[in-house]
């Protein structure tokens, strides 16, 4: 009996081993299949702005760069992209905004047809006040084509005239390289009009959503006049223009090229202005 037991406890030890090893490997593999179901931690996170209406453009990203992500390997479990769309569409048509991006109804009143148009004028010298710093600036945005005539600045004299240093660039927002420039100087300050002395540049016509900014730069911050925003009549030709807010308080924004205000003017032309008669 006792060699009939040695003879039995090995096989039983190795029967038990056996179904131990059995069971663990199951569990094993039911683990993976378990953690296979279960999605993996995403890397990148792409939100995709679109207005409730562009059906077509969201599926023309599904059967582009989209379709590509989802059937990739690697990036169908490590990218993840949402559209972010508005509860509210807009009911004004695109082409009635003032800009696509939105729901703002263009307001076209008057627009001047076939004249040179001043931004502003200075009535009288008491409206200028000198300025504390070197570079002045302002933003604006164009709503319908335009025409850049001439670049001014505010006359720094008692009686109207200009005796400073001053360059007047226009710039297309974002871009390093001036679209026209005007430089004064006593010697050659151009013509004076309405309290503005103005330089003609070449002519380039502004596009619907052309975002530019005006700088007024001197070496000598003494050269700038500027003027008080509540005593001066901004013209915006009927609404073809967008000018940002010089009140006073006003800060530069991060990307700004100078100080908020106003350090002189410019005028413009509307171009093909019997265009918008439609919608005024």
């Amino acid at each position: 009996m006792r060699s009939l037991a040695l003879l039995l406890c090995p096989c039983v030890v190795a029967v038990v081993v056996h179904l131990w090893l059995v069971a663990n490997r199951t569990a094993f593999l039911l683990d993976l299949k378990d953690s296979d179901r279960q999605p993996s931690s995403r890397e990148v996170l792409v939100g995709v702005l679109s207005a409730r209406h562009h059906y077509a453009l969201r599926d023309a990203i599904r059967e582009t760069w989209l379709g590509y992500i989802r059937e990739h390997p690697q990036f169908r479990h490590r990218v993840a992209v949402k559209f972010i769309i508005g509860r509210h569409g807009c009911p004004i048509p695109e082409e009635d905004r003032e800009d696509p991006y939105s729901c703002t109804l263009l307001n076209l009143t008057d627009p001047v047809n076939g004249q040179e148009v001043e931004v502003l004028s200075v009535p009288d010298a008491s409206v200028l006040v000198p300025s504390e710093v070197s570079v002045i600036s302002l933003d604006f945005k164009v709503l319908h084509p335009v025409v850049i005539t001439r670049l001014g600045v505010f006359p720094d004299g008692p009686n109207l005239e200009f005796r400073g240093n001053v360059t007047v660039k226009l710039f297309q927002v974002d871009q390093e390289e001036a679209v026209v420039t005007a430089r004064f100087s006593p010697i050659s300050a151009g013509a004076s009009v309405n309290g503005v002395w103005y330089k003609p540049v070449e002519q380039f016509i502004l596009p619907r959503g052309f975002e530019g900014t005006l700088v007024w730069e001197s070496l000598d911050s003494t050269d700038l006049m500027t003027a008080n925003v509540s005593r001066v009549q901004l013209n915006n030709g009927g609404g073809v223009l967008k000018l940002s807010s010089v009140e006073e308080g006003t800060l530069p924004h991060r990307s700004a090229l100078g100080f908020p205000g106003l350090a002189g003017g410019f005028t413009f032309s509307i171009y093909d202005a019997k265009h918008i008669l439609g919608f005024v």
